[in-house]
């Protein structure tokens, strides 16, 4: 189970930097960290490039973010046929 407790309070400024969230089965949840930052523009999106994640204490760092192709409404809504 994943959901969401809260964000950095400084995210309505600044954009998401702390995403606290509860993980595990029910009775045995865990709180986990995830801490953005380096966020860079990539197509019309901001992507953070820095993530620390508490649980592995570790942090993964991205070189470089290619935004994909548009995605045909299929993929989403099925086909009409």
């Amino acid at each position: 189970m994943i959901r969401k407790v809260s964000e950095d309070e400084n995210t309505a400024k600044s954009g998401l930097k702390t995403w606290i969230i509860l993980m595990g089965p029910p009775g045995s949840e865990n709180l986990t960290h995830f801490k953005f930052d380096d966020c860079r523009q990539s197509g019309c999106l901001k992507i953070p490039f820095s993530i620390y994640f508490d649980f592995y204490k570790a942090t993964f760092n991205f070189t470089k973010a290619v935004p994909s192709s548009s995605l045909p409404d299929e993929e989403f809504i099925g086909s009409s046929n």
